[in-house]
């Protein structure tokens, strides 16, 4: 993964849209984009009538979308349980 520059993890569950499932104890992902500090580029777009595929970057979302795949691949073959609670988060992704 680390080729793809996604080697951050975190169980902090602290995104608008997935926190209301990791409180409940469900895997989530949060999927960080390079932006500017304050997130302008990302946030003129977001969910606004511009909000579409065209304004992405095709290699940040063919990278994307390859990080994805192998994280899912990966989480798929563990011979573990991907944990269901922020206190229980205790397999290493390499």
């Amino acid at each position: 993964m680390g080729i793809l520059n996604a080697t951050k993890t975190s169980d902090d569950g602290e995104a608008v849209d997935t926190a209301p499932l990791h409180q409940k104890g469900v895997p989530i992902m949060k999927n960080l984009i390079k932006d500017n500090e304050s997130n302008d580029y990302y946030f003129q777009f977001h969910h606004t009538a511009g909000d579409s595929m065209t304004v992405m970057n095709a290699d940040d979302l063919d990278s994307n979308v390859v990080g994805i795949a192998a994280l899912f691949y990966i989480l798929a073959d563990l011979d573990q349980t991907i944990p269901r609670t922020p206190n229980d988060a205790n397999i290493v992704i390499n």
